[in-house]
């Protein structure tokens, strides 16, 4: 390899498409987005939407897994979910707030609060 090249490891984030991980009594969120993270940069190098088929793969978590997500950013409070998920090795920030961009610029930067009550919206909607 070129001493010029970097070899950068990406993180990828998921995050439910209306901020919500759950929605009762429907059931969990069928669309994410889900944002490749570069750590170098402290950046998003891209965002692309995700839809999970549960008749397809009725499992959410192994869904996750399966597309190499490291963690969900939502706005839900804590949830039974996150057991399954922790299970995958994937890690749930909950009640974040702001634009999806946003939320995962901030996680990437290390500048997320942990513990406010919010909700993350997307200009897409």
């Amino acid at each position: 390899m070129n001493s010029n090249q970097q070899l950068h490891r990406f993180i990828q984030i998921a995050v439910p498409y209306h901020g919500t991980f759950s929605f009762s009594p429907l059931g969990l969120a069928r669309i994410y987005f889900v944002a490749k993270v570069d750590p170098a940069t402290r950046t998003a190098v891209s965002i692309k939407l995700k839809i999970w088929n549960p008749r397809q793969m009725p499992n959410l978590s192994t869904w996750l897994r399966e597309l190499g997500i490291a963690g969900v950013i939502c706005s839900d409070s804590d949830s039974q979910y996150q057991i399954a998920l922790n299970s995958e090795t994937i890690w749930v920030l909950w009640r974040q707030q702001g634009e999806v961009e946003e939320v995962i610029e901030r996680w990437a930067r290390d500048e997320i609060e942990p513990g406010t009550s919010v909700v993350i919206t997307s200009s897409l909607t």
